[in-house]
């Protein structure tokens, strides 16, 4: 007996039509690479939050050197000697530059401001060999060249941890250290 017919004449199933590979990714593989991306998020944000949210102490000690070292560069930059004043009774730090570009123009005033967070404190200042502590502002004078007498401030906070922070008269340099300033002698 001869083989019984198909009873569709259908192609096998597949035959004929092409096979497609999709492009791209599944949903499930996009939560997997979401949840990843958000863990270490997590594990690193700490490390990368701003300068608010970090040691009050270490915060007033960069804020510090980074005016200090502004106010360096804006006399080296204006060839003219300007002043720093510290209070140390309120806590702050400040510069103010003017300049006049033509006689008709009204000055152009720029200050930049550092105020200590309320937990630290200036615990000890001296200029050069001068014990400035007890008063209540310091003019500290900065040439046309960015040279200032040997500055050293000493921060503390409430819990009682200090940073010592002295200032090079010649270069940039300050050394940070958490060593009481040194008595004279």
């Amino acid at each position: 007996m001869p083989p019984a017919a198909p009873l569709c004449r259908c192609p096998p199933v597949g035959a004929g039509i092409r096979e497609q590979r999709q492009e791209g990714y599944t949903l499930f593989e996009l939560l997997v690479v979401c949840a990843l991306i958000a863990t270490i998020l997590a594990v690193t944000m700490p490390a990368l939050t701003p300068d608010g949210f970090g040691d009050p102490l270490k915060l007033a000690a960069r804020r510090t050197i980074a005016l200090v070292n502004e106010v360096r560069a804006e006399a080296r930059l204006a060839r003219q000697p300007l002043i720093l004043h510290v209070d140390p009774v309120a806590g702050r730090l400040w510069f103010v530059v003017v300049a006049i570009a033509e006689a008709d123009d009204e000055p152009n005033k720029r200050e930049w401001v550092v105020e200590l967070p309320p937990a630290v404190r200036i615990a000890g200042l001296r200029l050069g060999e001068e014990d400035l502590l007890g008063l209540a502002q310091v003019e500290v004078w900065i040439s046309g060249r960015g040279y200032l007498e040997e500055l050293q401030i000493r921060l503390e906070d409430d819990d009682g941890q200090s940073i010592t922070l002295d200032f090079s008269p010649f270069h940039e340099v300050v050394t940070v250290s958490d060593q009481i300033l040194a008595e004279e002698g």
